[in-house]
Formats: structure tokens, C-alpha cells, sequence
């Protein structure tokens, strides 16, 4: 018979829940750009009746937990976010708990970063208590965490900023580093913590899509061993890397669960002295996602 695991969750990513809008006010910021890409390629490339096919999968695998590490939108438009909110929501119905980050296209303008447009769908905290530590959240503080089972913790950042034309960057600032120790200092060193972030913090040659003092957070990881986890999204290609000989954790990157030939995204699942990352992705001749791999890391 098979050990339950500890803790298990599903992490997608990179939704980007698209409608476009043509009108002139798109003129009036880089919205435009989004626009004429989401016309021309992303309409063609992301295929979201493949996100409502994941929550009877879900069911199906009895997974209750879900990881959503940011850009459920395409230009941060409202009727993106709202049908954002519609899928997630539909998961809660299903007695899902959902933790949604931003990433940068959820904060495509500054307008939208100043009005904190992604806020007024999705909560800026993992849950609402009075403790020390759900005091933070991530429209004030950028960071914000919530204790899960078996001494697990869940660690949410907000590194997205409204950037110039053909950027598509974050920024670990030295407020959200501040606030990320902070938080940290608060777990107990021997329970063990999970950290979603929409970009990878390690180098990108790209300078125009990486995380700005990204070097910083590496450093401040290896300085909080019980983080050993880092997933995150952003790039739309899946990947597993192992820097725990580094004194960094495990990264993982689900991909896009939308994109039309890279669609991804991983079920994770914890136990005492392994992890196992299940892979699925979309077959074209079932219509529907099936496990590709699954690998096993010893913890």
C-alpha cells in the first residue's frame, strides 16, 4: 500500500488569461504592444480549455492544494482578471485552497500597479488571522506566508514592477529583502518552507526579462536552509534543478499551462524522506493532460 504523502500540491503558472483591448486608451501606455502580440501570436499560442479541463484532473488525483505563480493575465485588463478569478474560484467550489501570486504581466502598467488592479481579484494574503506573521501581506509588504500541514510553510513574494517598453523584468527590492528575512526569521529552523515567486531569482542573459537584484535573494536563501523549495514561473519551460549541494533549494518551473505546444505544469508530493515531481502535459490526441514523467529527489 502506498505512504500517503505529507503534503501535496498542483503548481501552474503563466495563464494569461487574454481578451485585448482596441480601443484608443491602449495608446496611452505599452498596452498597445500587449495587444498587437496577444492579436498576432498569444491568441494562437495559449489555449485556455485546456486550464478547464485541470479541475476534474484535480478531483481525479485528489489534489486540494494549488499554486498559481502569476500572469493569469495577458495585459492586466479587468476582464482578464476577471476570468482569472472565474477559475479559480471554480477550484474553491471545489474545496481547493488556491494561492495566486502577481507576475509581470498582471502589473503591465503603471496605472495598474498604482491602482493595485490584481488586488481587487485576488487576496494579498494566504490567510487571515491575527498572528505575527499573517500580518503580512503582499499588497503592503510583498511578502506573505501561511503554515500548512506537517510543519510545512508557504511563502508568497511580489517582485512584479510596471516596466518600460519590451521589458518584462522584476525587482527584489531591498524593502521586499528586508521583509522576506523578517518573515523568515519568524518560522521555526526546523520546519521546513516552500517560496513562490513569479521570476527565478539565478542570472538571466536576457537582461530584459530577469529578476533585478536577483544575486541578493540567492544570497539570502543560502542563509535559510529549511527554505527547500523554490517554484516559480515566467519562463513558459518546465525545468527541475537541484541546488541544495549549493546551499540553495530545489527550483522548479511548471511552465505555461496554457501554451499550445509547451502546455505544463507539476503535481509535487512530499514525504518523510523524498520528494516526487509529477509532470503533466497536454496530449493533442487524448484532448485532455497525462503524465509524462515523474521524478523522485531525497529530502
Amino acid at each position: 500500500m502506498n505512504k500517503k504523502p505529507l503534503l501535496k500540491f498542483a503548481h501552474i503558472s503563466d495563464l494569461h488569461f487574454g481578451k485585448g483591448n482596441f480601443g484608443f486608451s491602449q495608446f496611452l501606455s505599452k498596452r498597445w504592444l500587449g495587444n498587437l502580440n496577444y492579436l498576432l501570436f498569444r491568441r494562437k499560442h495559449f489555449l485556455h480549455d485546456r486550464i478547464q479541463k485541470l479541475t476534474p484532473l484535480f478531483n481525479e488525483l485528489n489534489i486540494e492544494n494549488i499554486i498559481v505563480s502569476g500572469d493569469v493575465s495577458t495585459t492586466s485588463l479587468y476582464k482578464e482578471f476577471a476570468l482569472a478569478k472565474d477559475f479559480t474560484q471554480i477550484l474553491k467550489e471545489a474545496s481547493k485552497s488556491v494561492y495566486v501570486i502577481p507576475g509581470n504581466h498582471d502589473t503591465y502598467t503603471r496605472k495598474t500597479q498604482k491602482k493595485n488592479v490584481f488586488y481587487q481579484y485576488f487576496s494579498p494574503s494566504f490567510e487571515k488571522n491575527s498572528s505575527k506573521i499573517s500580518s503580512f501581506n503582499l499588497k503592503d509588504h510583498f511578502v506573505c506566508a501561511k503554515k500548512l500541514e506537517h510543519g510545512f510553510w508557504l511563502i508568497g513574494m511580489d517582485t512584479t514592477i510596471a516596466t518600460n517598453l519590451y521589458y518584462s523584468t522584476g525587482n527584489f527590492t531591498q524593502k521586499i529583502e528586508e521583509n522576506l528575512k523578517q518573515l523568515l526569521d519568524l518560522i521555526p529552523k526546523n520546519e521546513k518552507v516552500i517560496v513562490v515567486n513569479h521570476f527565478p531569482f539565478f542570472f538571466q542573459d536576457d537582461k530584459r526579462r530577469r529578476l533585478e537584484r536577483g544575486k541578493s535573494l540567492e544570497n539570502l536563501l543560502k542563509n535559510y536552509p529549511n527554505v527547500f523549495l523554490y517554484v516559480h514561473g515566467h519562463t513558459h519551460k518546465r525545468s527541475l534543478v537541484d541546488l541544495r549541494h549549493t546551499n540553495l533549494p530545489i527550483i522548479l518551473d511548471s511552465g505555461s499551462c496554457s501554451h499550445k505546444t509547451q502546455g505544463s505544469w507539476n503535481l509535487i508530493e512530499i514525504y518523510d524522506d523524498h520528494l516526487e515531481v509529477s509532470l503533466f502535459t497536454w496530449n493533442i490526441a487524448t484532448d485532455n493532460w497525462v503524465l509524462k514523467e515523474k521524478e523522485e529527489l531525497p529530502l
